[in-house]
């Protein structure tokens, strides 16, 4: 923030009346800061906010992660600035005679992982922490084209989360669309192809249309937000972000997911008073589950029904059908064309005249017994319990 022809001091000493201190102070004559902003120029992803800083400015880590090293070496640091003048920074550390192994660094290693998760709730971790095992964690993908936020979100979301990362937006869609991510968070401003092209484009395409997205920028305005949220972001927050608020975020996606998964599944059930479920979304996606269960009833008693048929007709690959009617249904295509093979037995056997043998066949088992543990094991009932109104 100096312009050319100014000066930047750089001078490290010992005061007299500290001599167990170290101060260490970095002034220019620069630009300046407002008084009103100078107290946040610590604070994480904050910036100024006018034409001259936001051509220069960075992401509002540097100074973040300064404060937090002079913090952990028992040091204090403060500035002072006056507009046109320029700023001063002043660090005071202990000088001490009984300080760690310099080859020991373990210890900010350790510190510095906190500093990066810190603000991130407990509880919040333990509530999104749904399933046990990392390769059953859901899948979020990180679009941002500044390597330190990028980093910094990372940290925040990697104990609960598998994690993939896009340095642009072009990058983005195309990881989106190849591995089909149960959340995405992306910037806004990016190369290549921009936070609100990319919702655009995922939002309305069949393979991604699914997937929650949360936009993250330092352009807070209602005008920016609204033409996010036009273009179907689900979610929009402003740098700096609180972390809690983020993982808070991400967990009511996971609900509102379930949510839709058992809307999708049991299609009898009334949305109208969930005022959190979009009907618009729900429509669109509810088309997809339909377009597939009408491929699987035209074979459903075909007993070597093809997964691959499926694929084709939908114009997906196995791994994109799977990913994405998993994320609308909670089941592996597998597991969903033998709940709909059992759906529609329990309205074959109620039907008069109905053996259990028939309707096995005409539900693709040609192993009656073996329908019927699966019937069972599904409902509780024996066919012909559930035949008998049981």
């Amino acid at each position: 923030f100096t312009p050319s022809g100014g000066d930047i001091y750089l001078s490290v000493d010992v005061p007299a009346t500290a001599q167990e201190e170290l101060l260490i102070r970095i002034k220019d004559t620069g630009v300046g800061i407002e008084p009103e902003r100078l107290p946040h120029i610590f604070e994480r992803f904050y910036q100024a906010d006018d034409s001259y800083t936001k051509e220069f400015a960075g992401t509002g880590i540097g100074l973040a992660l300064v404060a937090e090293l002079v913090k952990l070496m028992g040091g204090k640091i403060s500035a002072k600035s006056e507009l046109g003048k320029g700023t001063e920074i002043a660090i005071r550390l202990q000088i001490t005679r009984n300080s760690k192994s310099s080859t020991d660094l373990s210890y900010f290693d350790r510190a510095m992982n906190q500093f990066y998760r810190e603000g991130v709730a407990p509880q919040d971790k333990e509530r999104i922490n749904l399933r046990g095992t990392a390769s059953d964690k859901p899948t979020i993908l990180i679009i941002e084209d500044n390597y330190d936020v990028r980093t910094y979100i990372s940290a925040c979301l990697s104990d609960n989360f598998n994690l993939l990362t896009a340095e642009n937006g072009q990058r983005g869609v195309e990881k989106a669309i190849e591995y089909t991510p149960d959340f995405i968070i992306s910037d806004v401003m990016m190369p290549l192809k921009d936070g609100y092209t990319l919702v655009r484009e995922l939002k309305t395409d069949k393979r991604t249309s699914h997937i929650p997205i949360i936009l993250l920028t330092a352009k807070a305005d209602a005008n920016s937000k609204l033409i996010g949220l036009k273009q179907g972001a689900d979610a929009y927050l402003a740098k700096p972000f609180n972390p809690e608020e983020l993982i808070v975020r991400v967990n009511k996606l996971l609900e509102l997911r379930q949510r839709l998964q058992q809307q999708l599944l049991h299609q009898s059930v009334s949305i109208e008073n969930d005022a959190d479920l979009d009907g618009e979304h729900l429509a669109q996606e509810n088309q997809f589950v339909q377009q597939v269960n009408a491929i699987i009833y035209a074979h459903l008693d075909d007993i070597n029904l093809d997964v691959k048929a499926i694929c084709k007709q939908m114009n997906m690959s196995h791994s994109q059908l799977h990913r994405k009617l998993s994320a609308l249904t909670g089941l592996s295509i597998n597991r969903y064309i033998r709940h709909l093979r059992l759906e529609r037995a329990k309205e074959l056997l109620r039907k008069p005249g109905q053996t259990v043998t028939a309707v096995a066949y005409d539900t693709g088992y040609k192993d009656p017994s073996y329908f019927g543990r699966v019937f069972k094991q599904e409902t509780g009932l024996t066919p012909a319990e559930w035949q008998r109104g049981g």
